[in-house]
């Protein structure tokens, strides 16, 4: 028990509590505002005509307010990097790890947003009915027929007998505005799917700016006034004057002070004003970002498909694993795509590794036109824009004495800039570096995945050996394909480096177990708190995850801490 709860602490627990208190804040804001508007006295005759659809549909209301504002600031990248920054890792760790999960909170939010105008549609569609039948109908109560006759004030907004519910509703600024925003909503989920946004991220990011057209709608939703309220409950009490006959005695109050209505007027835009002025300021300061000059001092071409970049900036800083957003304005004006910095901080410039993998980065590739030697002049190259450095999981690296840096892929990349910058600090004998030890995994598909990269690891490979540190880095790379030729190439070969990547390093062929590794290594780091850094696909992060959690053991000290790239 004592283990499950180490294991769960460490990487489940921030994650599960803000969960926790962010379903128990809808949950409340639900029932409270359900609560309201079924007993409070103001909506007692309102009640009367729409019945038991009002509370439920302001419930929901209540709770898509709420999950706006969410949605908002999970995005405001900028303000989460500098909390990050700013936030003192050795006592609040576990909580500045919950900042990395912005993305997965962001899509929190929009699933509850989605669930909640269902119910609020729903809702309102059920009002919209009895508002229409109890104005036109003869066989609803003589009270509910006298107060949708109510003509100064009115209390329906339903004028005329015979209305149908669906011109009503288009007839309305709540409703033409519930319209536009849930078709938006519907562009904006459907589209951030991860296969539309992994092979057609213009797609997705085109149709996801639509959230522009939901904000403006969802401000001016509720500005028609059609629920009204009663205002003088205390001179015409609803409770004593639900008996239609007290109307009728000319002596009785309820006759003599008739019950007076008014609009609430708008509620929404209380709740997102803030957010919004974030999020426009975040908007601005992309916006002077891109008119910055960002000098390019070198294309390099890469086999398998990949270019490498290299960039200077007036007043970039940057940490180890951090992502910035490129735009190049000769391609598309509007679009900004996210990539992993490949140099590291102590690097006199920053780099990117940019894989043709889509339509964006086609027209990339194309647009740079690698000569044959791998080199472009740079003169001739289009003017691209840098938004960032945004903060990420990686950025916590250096505050572990052991880590596992995983990559899967081009997903390889954020631990060229970790590596990098490790190896700057030893070298250059930084006193307080904290890490001692590195376990690096890659797994790749096929050989031409390890060509790019391999370059760069052998580099490291003779420099470690140099300062007298060869097995700081312990290299692991996994080659998941296998063919005939290159089981027949490996078994002739007999260097003393391998044949695929040219390390002292032996590839190693077929899936990592990774049951042995986390068990071993958890065997050789007695007492440590070690640092799991992991990019790649979903599948594999899950695996990840739950080794870190189940070799986790408070008898021994050993501490795995899961960290996943999101972006």
């Amino acid at each position: 028990m004592a283990g499950f709860l180490l294991r769960f602490s460490r990487n489940d627990l921030p994650r599960y509590l803000f969960v926790v208190i962010w379903m128990t804040i809808n949950v409340i804001l639900f029932f409270t505002t359900y609560m309201n508007y079924r007993t409070s006295k103001k909506y007692a005759y309102l009640g009367v005509i729409i019945k038991g659809g009002l509370p439920v549909a302001r419930g929901a209301a209540m709770v898509l307010n709420f999950n706006c504002v969410l949605v908002l600031l999970s995005m405001c990248r900028n303000i989460i990097s500098f909390i990050r920054s700013s936030l003192n890792y050795s006592w609040c760790g576990r909580f500045v790890r919950l900042l990395d999960k912005n993305i997965t909170f962001h899509k929190y939010s929009a699933y509850t947003i989605c669930f909640f105008t269902i119910v609020h549609v729903c809702g309102h569609c059920f009002n919209l009915t009895n508002l229409t039948e109890s104005f036109s109908q003869d066989d609803v109560s003589r009270l509910e027929q006298r107060l949708s006759q109510l003509d100064d004030p009115w209390l329906n907004p339903v004028r005329k007998p015979g209305l149908d519910p669906v011109t009503l509703l288009f007839k309305t600024v709540a409703g033409v505005s519930g319209l536009i925003m849930t078709l938006a909503l519907i562009l904006m989920v459907s589209s951030a799917t991860e296969l539309i946004r992994r092979s057609y991220f213009e797609i997705f990011w085109f149709t996801h700016h639509l959230f522009v057209v939901f904000f403006a709608c969802l401000v001016i939703h509720g500005t028609g006034g059609l629920l009204r309220y009663q205002t003088n409950v205390d001179e015409h009490d609803p409770e004593i004057c639900m008996d239609v006959k007290l109307w009728e005695n000319h002596a009785h109050p309820c006759y003599l002070i008739r019950p007076q209505f008014t609009a609430p007027g708008a509620l929404t835009w209380k709740f997102v004003v803030a957010p919004l002025i974030l999020y426009l300021l975040e908007r601005l300061l992309r916006i002077y970002r891109s008119f910055q000059e960002v000098k390019i001092l070198k294309v390099i071409k890469h086999p398998s498909k990949v270019m490498e970049i290299q960039m200077k900036k007036q007043g970039f800083r940057c940490e180890a694993g951090q992502y910035i957003f490129l735009k190049c304005p000769k391609i598309s004006r509007m679009e900004w795509h996210p990539f992993t910095l490949t140099s590291a901080p102590e690097e006199c410039y920053f780099s990117l590794h940019i894989r043709d993998a889509g339509d964006w980065t086609n027209s990339l590739h194309k647009e740079f036109e690698l000569a044959d030697s791998g080199m472009n002049n740079v003169r001739d190259c289009p003017r691209l824009a840098v938004d960032g450095p945004f903060g990420t999981s990686s950025a916590n690296v250096m505050k572990y004495d052991v880590i596992m840096c995983i990559g899967a892929g081009i997903g390889v990349t954020p631990f060229a800039s970790i590596l990098k910058s490790v190896w700057y600090q030893h070298n250059q004998g930084v006193v307080d570096l904290k890490v001692k030890k590195v376990f690096f995994f890659w797994i790749c598909r096929d050989t031409n995945a390890f060509e790019w990269f391999t370059d760069f690891l052998k580099h490291l490979e003779i420099q470690m050996a140099e300062i007298n540190k060869p097995g700081f880095v312990d290299y692991n790379i996994y080659l998941t394909g296998w063919d005939n030729k290159l089981a027949r190439q490996t078994a002739m070969h007999q260097g003393t480096e391998d044949n695929i990547t040219h390390l002292d390093a032996r590839t190693k062929y077929g899936r990592p177990k990774w049951n042995d590794i986390f068990k071993s290594i958890a065997s050789s780091h007695k007492g440590t708190e070690i640092g799991v850094f992991f990019c790649g696909p979903s599948g594999l992060s899950h695996v990840l995850h739950k080794m870190s959690n189940q070799y986790s053991n408070p008898l021994t000290g050993v501490k795995f801490c899961y960290n996943k790239e999101n972006f």
